[in-house]
């Protein structure tokens, strides 16, 4: 019997037809894989457009968005209101004897006391505060301040009639001696805010209101209150070496508070809520919302990724110290899911 090679075992392999072809003197053809190349070519070709139109989605429409934010938002204007155009000092020292009476009062009764531990506020980060609305007395106190500066917000922002309504109006205080003596940098809820400096300034240490777009401190004399965009980064200094500070604060929201801004119509609370202004300005004004004269005011300005840049980074150190609150940790957890699934989408299906 004749032993067969490789070549042989390796004929036993092809096809019928090529060995068929082969045996009788004809040239074997292969089956043209033309239209499974022009197919897997095809297929290649709309995966790479998909995943091409899946990043240009991912990173260019958000920040085309966000770029439209910039470019409508109106500059953040921070007022002084000064002299009496907002509390009068008589004012806040009746709202400090109703507080001190309120503190007493809790301590005879033995309740709680008025000024009890720290807790997380609005940011999540401690402070010692009393709800306006919680003492009568202190509603009665604070009104006609109140009033007066709601009247001011009306005249010296472009409300385009939108609805203006107090929020939240608290009183916070910081001590030198322990405790909390100041508030790390934040944005407000709502749209504008307001703080009233309720005592003199040289009755503590260091302290004030301070802007990060500005790039300074303000130490308001009594009865000054501070006006501006909720959403502009801003801080309470420490209160040091001596002292207590009281300050009121408001949070007032306009219209529904919106945002975003998605064109030049848009509802004017999505241009001035502070987030997306480039430039920043403090002037002083009066009781009528007059530019105080022989003052000028001063604004700064900064390009839009040294703002965002500013906004990130405070994002990140309010999630790192809110770590423990469940609803920040479970928008962690949200938006990692998210990550998560778009990452496994663009691996395994587009």
């Amino acid at each position: 019997q004749r032993r067969r090679g490789p070549l042989a075992l390796f004929k036993t392999r092809l096809p019928q037809r090529q060995q068929r072809q082969q045996s009788r003197g004809h040239r074997y053809e292969a089956p043209s894989r033309a239209p499974i190349a022009l197919f897997a070519a095809s297929t290649a070709g709309v995966e790479h457009m998909l995943g091409t139109l899946l990043l240009l989605v991912s990173v260019l429409l958000p920040a085309g968005f966000v770029w439209l934010q910039f470019a409508l938002h109106l500059p953040a204007r921070v007022f002084i209101a000064a002299d009496g155009s907002a509390f009068l000092a008589s004012e806040c020292d009746a709202i400090l004897r109703v507080l001190e009476d309120a503190a007493g009062e809790r301590v005879l009764s033995g309740g709680p006391p008025l000024w009890d531990s720290a807790e997380e506020s609005q940011h999540y980060l401690p402070t010692k505060e009393v709800r306006v609305a919680e003492l009568p007395a202190l509603v009665a106190a604070t009104r006609p301040g109140v009033d007066r500066t709601l009247g001011l917000l009306r005249r010296l922002y472009p409300l385009e009639g939108a609805r203006l309504r107090l929020a939240d109006l608290y009183v916070a205080r910081y001590d030198a001696d322990g405790g909390v003596s100041g508030l790390q940098l934040h944005v407000d809820a709502y749209t504008l805010s307001f703080s009233v400096a309720l005592n003199a300034a040289d009755e503590y240490g260091g302290g004030g209101l301070e802007f990060d777009a500005l790039g300074q401190v303000r130490r308001e004399p009594q009865g000054n209150a501070l006006l501006f965009p909720s959403k502009l980064l801003h801080r309470g200094v420490p209160v040091a070496r001596h002292g207590t500070r009281f300050a009121l604060i408001g949070l007032v929201s306009v219209g529904e508070d919106e945002l975003w801004a998605a064109g030049a119509g848009a509802p004017p609370a999505s241009r001035l809520h502070g987030m997306f202004a480039r430039c920043a300005s403090l002037e002083e004004v009066g009781a009528g919302g007059e530019r105080a004269a022989g003052r000028n005011a001063t604004e700064l300005c900064s390009g839009w990724a040294d703002t965002v840049a500013r906004h990130a980074r405070n994002r990140f150190a309010l999630l790192w110290r809110a770590g423990s609150s469940e609803d920040l940790l479970e928008l962690a957890v949200l938006n990692a899911g998210l990550l998560v699934g778009a990452v496994l989408l663009r691996q395994f299906v587009l």
